[in-house]
């Protein structure tokens, strides 16, 4: 089997502690069709294994409502990044996810909070379907690579030890006009700055954007709405992220190079 990074503070059966902070690409689907369960398959067919703390929850974004930023007190914006980095770190109480499906693995997170080597973060589409500034100076957690390096701050104050990667948002293709053409706040412009974001703090990055393979041409293929993945498309979605996990370069966009397909 393949040595795992981070070996400091490896567990004793080498298994990797990832922790996934997102929207519903991972959070809607949670059985064995889920990013979460392919993620795990993919890693151990390159010989890694993992357990995936799935804390996404549909719905959520990066950013905070600048008329909702006291992220540390209450229920208040309690699906934002801010608010899932204030669980992490103990100044918000978990139990203030209970009812949602990311409840028990945020908590069973916790209990192993200072074993966690991988932090994923992967938002944008719902930042970008409330318009939220691409960046803000005012306020950092209003704006959406703002708030990206917020939460990179953020988990590595907690988890020191931890990597971080960065996914940006996924192709969508059921708005009216080309995404690429809606000006200065297109879906285009959050993944561009997910992967600046990333490459800025040097994390591990993934352009779901436009890395994965998925365009206006093929898009019927892997999108069940023109926004979620479809089971075919989550598949394509977790074998990038094992990729990037094992193979990729901190401060680079993972190539997404490895073709499982070869594997026998």
């Amino acid at each position: 089997a393949q040595e795992t990074e981070g070996q400091d503070g490896e567990k004793e059966d080498g298994r990797l502690n990832i922790l996934v902070f997102g929207d519903s690409i991972w959070g809607n689907y949670r059985d064995a069709t889920g990013v979460a369960a392919k993620l795990d398959y993919y890693l151990s067919q390159l010989g890694v294994g993992a357990t995936v703390y799935n804390a996404a929850i549909g719905g959520t974004r990066a950013t905070l409502d600048p008329e909702d930023n006291e992220y540390e007190f209450g229920p208040a914006s309690e699906n934002s990044l801010a608010k899932m980095i204030s669980i992490l770190g103990g100044q918000t109480d978990v139990e203030l996810l209970q009812g949602k499906p990311a409840y028990e693995d945020m908590k069973a997170a916790l209990s192993v909070r200072d074993q966690i080597d991988v932090v994923i973060i992967a938002y944008g589409m719902n930042d970008f379907l409330s318009q939220a500034p691409i960046n803000s100076s005012d306020d950092p957690w209003t704006g959406f690579g703002t708030a990206l390096i917020n939460g990179v701050l953020g988990v590595r104050r907690i988890c020191p030890e931890a990597k971080i990667l960065i996914a940006a948002p996924t192709y969508a293709s059921y708005f009216s006009i080309p995404v690429q053409n809606m000006g200065e706040k297109a879906l285009y412009n959050y993944a561009s700055v997910a992967c600046d974001v990333a490459e800025g703090q040097e994390t591990l990055c993934l352009d779901a954007y436009d890395h994965q393979g998925i365009d206006a041409y093929n898009a019927d293929e892997y999108l069940e709405d023109g926004v979620h993945l479809n089971e075919k498309g989550r598949d394509l979605y977790a074998r990038a992220v094992a990729s990037c996990l094992v193979y990729g370069q901190e401060g680079q966009i993972s190539g997404n190079a490895y073709d499982f397909d070869q594997q026998d």
